[in-house]
């Protein structure tokens, strides 16, 4: 993934802060200080995290769904003011990913986390 941004792509920086494999395993590729190319203009606001499969259906598996809960948690409790969206939901991006609403999927984290506000925006790929 990193060889791809970097030589096809000609990215500085990866394009996620994390990403989860098939197995569920969370890899972390950028601290979240670090901006990383998710989400054109929108990089400097925005942490992301994205999961192995999916470009043109919903295929997460549980460990798939349960690890970018996890992630999500974490930066909601982290960043209070944060919100939960898809690459599919910032303003004039033409993207559909991911295949389902990230918001309406993870929102019961919002309850977990505390006081929602806003904050950096959490893109869930």
């Amino acid at each position: 993934m990193r060889r791809y941004w970097k030589e096809a792509l000609g990215w500085k920086s990866v394009g996620y802060h994390k990403v989860i494999e098939a197995n569920g395993n969370i890899v972390q590729l950028a601290p979240d200080s670090a901006i990383t190319n998710g989400v054109a203009g929108h990089n400097s606001t925005s942490l992301h995290v994205s999961y192995i499969g999916g470009k043109d259906t919903d295929d997460r598996n549980i460990q798939q769904r349960q690890a970018i809960a996890a992630v999500l948690l974490g930066w909601l409790q982290k960043y209070p003011k944060a919100r939960i969206c898809g690459h599919r939901d910032f303003p004039n991006v033409n993207k559909a990913c991911p295949q389902f609403s990230a918001e309406k999927e993870y929102g019961y984290l919002y309850l977990l986390a505390g006081p929602k506000n806003d904050k950096p925006i959490i893109n869930s790929d």
